[in-house]
């Protein structure tokens, strides 16, 4: 099993399309009409539609987060994104030497949490369940 996609509400899915297509490597998958499907090579998909002028508030912890295989890919796309004037909740923040981290919002304010968890453990603890077998083993 895999998570198969996140859905927001945005206030210009224009934007945010662009947001996510140049910074996290989402292409358009499909277009309705008010709203657009995005997929990455992972398979993952975000669809994204109208908030159509109403504000849509989430809790301030909300977050959906990107784990990359390198410190220094998370390094670069934190420059990407600063030249790009981002606003970010968390600067790039470093924990010991195996953890490096930031929180960067999207166009229409939806917190995402970018990292790189190194050598005391990787993104793929996540597809195990805590029994350390693989889920739906």
């Amino acid at each position: 099993m895999a998570l198969n996609h996140v859905h927001l509400k945005v206030q210009n899915v224009e934007a945010v399309r662009a947001f996510y297509e140049a910074f996290f490597g989402f292409r358009l998958i499909e277009r309705g009409s008010t709203e657009v499907y995005l997929g990455d090579a992972a398979g993952s998909w975000l669809t994204l539609s109208s908030a159509n002028g109403t504000d849509v508030p989430l809790p301030e912890w909300f977050h959906f987060g990107f784990c990359y295989d390198t410190a220094k890919e998370v390094e670069v796309l934190y420059d990407r994104l600063k030249n790009a004037n981002s606003v970010f909740p968390r600067e790039l923040t470093r924990f010991a030497q195996d953890v490096v981290t930031f929180y960067v919002l999207d166009p229409s304010g939806n917190r995402i949490e970018v990292s790189w968890i190194g050598t005391r453990e990787t993104c793929e603890h996540i597809k195990k369940a805590p029994n350390g077998e693989p889920f739906g083993a």
